[in-house]
């Protein structure tokens, strides 16, 4: 089951941007109900982990903090993540053509 997509790199993790009135938040709740499905129904999971709505050329690296607090939910509750995208599958064609 892949969980991801074009709205991935809009959604926070447990908690809401404080910045944006209109910010997607997968809960705490939601994320245990989504790996109380995949586990009854024996699934493996894919998830996109967000890379963020900008260039990466702007911020030189990515910020991978609130993807850091959700692997440590994961591994304090045995949730597995099969395979993890980074970004909505991105092209950044050009990117090492300084």
């Amino acid at each position: 089951m892949r969980v991801g997509g074009s709205e991935a790199d809009k959604i926070h993790y447990f908690q809401t941007d404080t910045k944006k009135s209109n910010a997607l938040v997968i809960t705490q709740h939601t994320w245990d109900e989504l790996h109380d499905f995949i586990k009854r129904n024996q699934l493996k999971f894919i998830f996109t982990f967000k890379y963020g709505l900008f260039k990466r050329s702007h911020h030189s690296f990515w910020q991978g903090t609130e993807a850091q607090k959700l692997l440590e939910y994961c591994k304090e509750n045995n949730y597995v993540i099969d395979v993890c995208e980074l970004g909505n599958e991105l092209m950044y064609i050009g990117l090492f053509m300084d």
